[in-house]
């Protein structure tokens, strides 16, 4: 049978769930095809997926079965029934691209469905060892290894994590608090690469305060078992252990998409090595009407920036086709101890974008809230241009999430620097960080006027 829809989403991850009601809200004719069972393992690892930042957390792994439970249940009895009563044709079936009358379609286990345009979310990924010397002639774990191990106690004493992402720090915390002996192996010059430098040695310092040995810019050529040990050879460092542990994003993912039905070849849809789709800011393959959102863009599966996504994406199919991503716009928080948020450029591309016409706002735990006796950790860089503009916000520690909330609204509303100065705050904590960035940014945009005042007063004391 043949169908026609406004749009058609592929996969059943959250992101998916979410942009088929918000398209359905329009009045769209919405399908929305799932080729997971949430019964059935792939499911698990699925949700796995979705959700590895919050069950490997170590302050929720202990309830991590729970969790991922409770989110499957969410799905099958709340969310898709939601979506059923929004009259979205929800079709659980595997699916490829093919070709029907010359124009793009989908085909699944029983029909042809034909829409405006297609939404291609996070699929499931098959993961892959990475491209080390000896990695398939050892038995390595992985996160999800780590998820379903019944006991973490009885993992070897000796464990070497590899990663530099949330997945590799949330695991070596985790590992630490049972009593293991920890080595978080990453081959970028800092963890979170992608972040703030500062903030991501502040997290470093954390880590080996908890006792976890960490190495940075170490390059893995080559892995290998003797006897009951296993030994990782990183550029001219030997380092032996009992286990060792990938972070999936030192993995290779591998997506099942078929794209063979379509004339276009898989390799101008999919980049060099086949697990990213390439697109450009209106988030559009090179096949213009199949557009793609979510971990297949590379960079951090947020579910928030992947609602950002799938709304663009679907803007642009339902409506004109002008909408365009802007992730500088987009706050994300990374869920590791203390945790980070951000928002906006970094420093380094401040540096690559506007030069010299920009300065950082610091402010740290050294500066004490007169409304809040306990000391707590924190750590915010703001970045504004030489006409106030906020560029990026980097943020980690206690509070964070509050004070992210704010600059994202004024980021998404075209303010600057100085309306955060007279917005009323309820939080005693927040209010403070934000007078004493009112203090930092006057002394040195005003620095000229203080600079007259001090002599004004001196003056005035003869």
């Amino acid at each position: 049978m043949k169908l026609t829809y406004d749009l058609i989403i592929l996969g059943g991850s959250l992101e998916a769930i979410w942009g088929a009601k918000y398209a359905a809200n329009f009045g769209a004719r919405v399908a929305l095809i799932i080729d997971v069972n949430f019964g059935a393992e792939e499911g698990r690892k699925y949700l796995f997926q979705q959700l590895q930042t919050e069950l490997l957390s170590p302050n929720s792994f202990h309830n991590r079965e729970d969790i991922l439970e409770e989110k499957k249940r969410l799905i099958e009895d709340v969310l898709l029934p939601e979506l059923d009563s929004l009259e979205v044709d929800v079709i659980f079936s595997d699916f490829q691209f093919t070709l029907e009358s010359n124009k793009t379609a989908i085909k699944t286990k029983n029909d042809i469905l034909m829409a405006n345009g297609y939404v291609i979310t996070t699929p499931l990924y098959n993961y892959q060892y990475p491209d080390w010397v000896g990695i398939e002639d050892i038995n390595y774990l992985t996160g999800y290894d780590v998820f379903t191990s019944w006991d973490i106690d009885s993992l070897p004493n000796n464990l070497v994590v590899i990663g530099d992402d949330e997945m590799a720090i949330n695991i070596s915390s985790l590992l630490i608090r049972h009593q293991k002996k920890v080595t978080l192996l990453t081959t970028q010059e800092h963890i979170l690469p992608w972040e703030d430098a500062d903030i991501a040695f502040l997290i470093q310092c954390q880590l080996e305060s908890m006792s976890i040995n960490v190495l940075t810019n170490y390059q893995v050529t080559q892995v290998k078992s003797i006897d009951n040990s296993k030994w990782i050879q990183a550029e001219d460092k030997a380092i032996e252990c009992e286990q060792i542990i990938i972070s999936d994003g030192f993995l290779k993912k591998q997506v099942n998409f078929n794209f063979d039905g379509l004339e276009e070849q898989k390799q101008s849809i999919f980049n060099f090595n086949e697990t990213n789709l390439i697109v450009n800011k209106k988030l559009q393959t090179h096949h213009s009407l199949i557009y793609c959102v979510g971990g297949l863009l590379g960079g951090y599966n947020h579910l928030n920036i992947a609602k950002e996504e799938i709304r663009v994406a679907i803007n642009n199919i339902l409506f004109l086709n002008f909408n365009k991503i802007n992730y500088d716009e987009i706050p994300y928080d990374i869920n590791i101890i203390s945790g980070v948020s951000r928002i906006g450029y970094s420093e380094s591309q401040v540096k690559s974008l506007y030069g010299d016409s920009w300065e950082s706002f610091v402010i740290k735990d050294t500066f004490l809230s007169p409304f809040d006796l306990e000391q707590k950790h924190f750590y915010i860089k703001l970045i504004v241009s030489k006409t106030n503009e906020i560029l990026g916000c980097h943020c980690w520690g206690y509070k964070r999430e509050l004070l992210m909330n704010i600059i994202g609204v004024m980021i998404k509303t075209n303010n600057n620097i100085k309306y955060l100065f007279t917005i009323a705050i309820s939080d005693d904590f927040v209010r403070g960080i934000v007078n004493e960035l009112e203090i930092m940014f006057a002394k040195k945009k005003y620095s000229r006027k203080f600079s007259l005042l001090e002599s004004w007063f001196i003056w005035r004391r003869k």
